[in-house]
Formats: structure tokens, sequence, C-alpha cells
């Protein structure tokens, strides 16, 4: 009878796990495949205050970079961006020097008219970063 009802424990322990599992198992699958919720990977951000013109799709404009990182920035524009499309952006370091970065809009609820930018994962990006972030430390 002991063996039993140890047997009918351990069922029961394992068909709990098993639902706790399988509920559990996809919020588990999102904190490392959602690159919104890993926060983990979010570079220090440097404050700006860049002019920058911008171009989506068919709409262009300008606005101002915050501020920036080696994987992304915040710009804040009047315009309506939308998000998940490409963009390309030019920032103005001075009056001669042009720096230009591409990225998708990943984010716009951070500040008023304010949209994040995620750069896309090229070499010409990453250069342009550093340049854009040793300006700023000088």
């Amino acid at each position: 009878m002991l063996k039993f009802q140890c047997l009918l424990l351990g069922l029961v322990w394992f068909i709990n796990i098993a639902v706790v599992m399988y509920f559990l198992r996809p919020a588990l699958r999102q904190v490392y495949t959602d690159p919104q919720i890993r926060w983990w990977e979010h570079s220090k951000r440097y404050e700006s205050n860049f002019d920058a013109s911008f171009k989506q799709s068919e709409l262009s404009g300008d606005g101002q970079v915050l501020n920036i990182s080696k994987t992304g920035l915040l710009l804040k524009t009047d315009l309506q961006l939308t998000d998940k499309n490409n963009i390309e952006i030019t920032i103005k370091l001075n009056d001669d020097n042009f720096i230009p970065l591409s990225g998708q809009v990943v984010l716009h609820k951070q500040i008023a008219h304010g949209y994040g930018v995620k750069f896309d994962k090229t070499s010409l990006n990453k250069k342009s970063a550093k340049k854009i972030i040793s300006n700023l430390r000088t």
C-alpha cells in the first residue's frame, strides 16, 4: 500500500511539473527571443543634442538626436514615423561633418514625438556610432 501511495504521489508531482512547464515555457522563450524584453543587451546611452535628417519610405524630415548608444538612438521629430520600418539617418556633427546611419524604428512611446531607432548590424553603423560617441566624450 505504501509503495502504491509513493507511486501515486510521484505521478501527481510529475503531472504538476508538466502542466507548469507547459504554461511557463512560452513565457520563458519570449524572454530570450523578444528583443524588446532583453534588457541585458542595452548599451550605455550618451546624451546628445545633434541635428539630424532622416528618410523613412516616402517620408523625409529633420529631427534631433537626444541620446545615442552603440546599438541605437533616440530621435525627436514632429513627424509621425512608423514602427518596425527601416530608416536612414544623417547626423550633423558640425558644419562640415555628416555621419550616415541606418536602422529600424522600434519604439515610439518614450517621450512625446520621440522614436527609438535600433541600428542595423553593419560595420558601417558600428564605426559611425563609435565616431559619434567618441565625439561626445571629448
